[in-house]
């Protein structure tokens, strides 16, 4: 499957920005899936990048139909005030947990992560995310809308 998501938006400085970010997964048979990200941020600095990641991962989903478990590993390049790009690692764990409500597909995914950074201090980290997919498909894409929230994202994060 492949994923290429494209936003435009406007920053806190007046800026448009402009975010892309694709994603490929792929069976690598029925217990476990390959997964692989990239983003790019333009638009601050008169439309420089000044953000980028690369995320590869792991996914078993043998445990149960309920829950996914994944492993990914995440490096990060964002531009700092001096315009230098700084590299963060980002080893992460995610338990995801689904269900179907009504005829809505809904998950609940838990990240702990290891923010280890260039030039400051190194913490761990927990996001949870959750998201609920609609029950119509559009195009012969089969593209389907949903909608997503990040429930918890402590300061700094």
């Amino acid at each position: 499957m492949f994923v290429n998501q494209v936003c435009l938006a406007g920053s806190r400085n007046g800026n448009l920005e402009y975010w892309q970010k694709e994603v490929v997964s792929v069976d690598i048979n029925k217990d476990f899936t390959f997964t692989a990200a990239q983003e790019l941020r333009f638009g601050r600095h008169h439309g420089n990048p000044y953000f980028h990641n690369i995320d590869l991962g792991v996914v078993y989903k043998g445990f149960a139909d309920w829950m996914d478990v994944g492993f990914n590993f995440k490096k990060e390049y964002v531009q700092d005030s001096n315009r230098k790009f700084r590299h963060e690692n980002r080893p992460h764990l995610n338990l995801t947990l689904k269900t179907k409500i009504w005829d809505l597909d809904y998950s609940n995914r838990s990240r702990l992560e290891w923010r280890d950074f260039e030039n400051k201090e190194d913490f761990w980290h927990y996001r949870n995310l959750s998201t609920v997919k609609f029950p119509v498909k559009f195009t012969k894409y089969n593209l389907q809308p949903c909608s997503r929230r990040v429930l918890y994202k402590p300061p700094g994060g």
